[in-house]
């Protein structure tokens, strides 16, 4: 294994980006369009980690101009020498990224620390003077696969998350979604699409919400117009749609979501995850799939802090979500009782019992 930086036996030369680097790097309008932020980095190390990595060369001798593995383990970045065999700059060996024109791939030195200044880099045997030194340069050097991964994992706070879903192949919309997401009574929903949590959602595009209205007889408005009533119906379908945490996109699996129902990951090979179904949560120690509707997924967008959206085309309801939508969207009188829900809630319940 290769010793780690503060390691005593360590060979290698540090390029650290400067406070002003750093700068450039955010503003720039291929790093600035995905809302990557510094407050964004400071919680997200994996990425601070994988971008300082392309900075540093280890376990090498540096003896002239040429290029360089770093710790990315490439050979990527090109080291210019001056007639004292310090580093006068480095760059990205391929040059410029196809596609990101915007995103440095050389840095000036701005200056230097004397050899061993850090206390570790030691045992250089021959080679120029610029091992075993930390430089400060004025660009953040990245790699291709590095941009194109920040570029695709825009936050999905500020509403992000709906313009990276509106790209998937099919440009599904998500419109009535975000209509449903900003009603009185989903804050705690909004506030965790916004927030730093990792979670998996599966989100009803516009198709899905559609079909779900159809189902009970209504057009979309109205649709929209009774769960403007009732808004707990709308949060109590869409936290069936969240999983804290990831979702293990090749094997699938059961998962218990934020209402506390469960939903089960369908995966196909070589395809990922295809669909999903839900059901009901647990009554007591034993629970049994009565409900086994279904939703077909069409995509997925993966953002910063290990959140995941998939789109999805159809809104699967449990078998006591259905009872109790029926009851509140085809109540003639457009108002729901809260009695009345109560007692569709207990006859699913004991729907459930009998089919044990």
């Amino acid at each position: 294994a290769k010793p780690a930086i503060t390691g005593p036996v360590l060979q290698g030369v540090i390029f650290m980006p400067s406070d002003a680097a750093f700068d450039k790097f955010l503003s720039s309008p291929t790093i600035n369009g995905t809302g990557l932020t510094l407050d964004i980095l400071e919680a997200n190390p994996s990425i601070v980690q994988e971008i300082l990595a392309g900075h540093i060369i280890w376990d090498t001798v540096i003896t002239g101009n040429g290029t360089y593995m770093t710790v990315m383990g490439e050979a990527n970045v090109t080291v210019t020498l001056d007639s004292e065999g310090l580093v006068s700059s480095f760059e990205r060996a391929s040059g410029v990224i196809d596609g990101f024109q915007d995103v440095p791939t050389v840095a000036s030195i701005e200056g230097y620390t004397p050899q061993n200044a850090n206390g570790h880099v030691a045992m250089i045997t021959g080679g120029a003077a610029a091992n075993g030194r930390i430089f400060f340069v004025d660009q953040v050097i990245v790699s291709q696969a590095l941009v194109e991964k920040v570029a695709k994992q825009a936050s999905p706070a500020g509403g992000k998350w709906q313009k990276e879903l509106e790209s998937l192949a099919g440009n599904p919309t998500f419109n009535e979604a975000v209509e449903l997401i900003n009603l009185e009574g989903l804050e705690s929903i909004k506030s965790l699409i916004d927030g730093k949590e990792d979670f998996t959602m599966f989100m009803p595009n516009d198709k899905a919400l559609a079909g779900l209205a159809e189902q009970y007889g209504l057009t979309t408005e109205d649709f929209k117009s009774k769960i403007r009533r009732d808004p707990s119906l709308a949060r109590n379908m869409l936290e069936t749609y969240i999983v804290m945490g990831d979702v293990n996109e090749g094997t699938g699996g059961e998962y218990q979501t934020e209402n506390e129902n469960f939903l089960t990951v369908e995966v196909e090979q070589g395809k990922g995850v295809t669909g999903i179904t839900v059901s009901d949560k647990e009554n007591g120690s034993t629970r049994k799939l009565f409900s086994a509707d279904k939703g077909g997924v069409s995509g997925k967008a993966a953002f910063l802090n290990g959140q995941t959206m998939f789109s999805l085309d159809d809104a699967p309801l449990t078998a006591e979500q259905q009872n109790i939508f029926k009851a509140a969207l085809e109540n003639s009188a457009g108002t729901t009782s809260p009695s009345f829900l109560l007692l569709a809630a207990t006859l699913a319940v004991f729907t459930a019992l009998l089919s044990l």
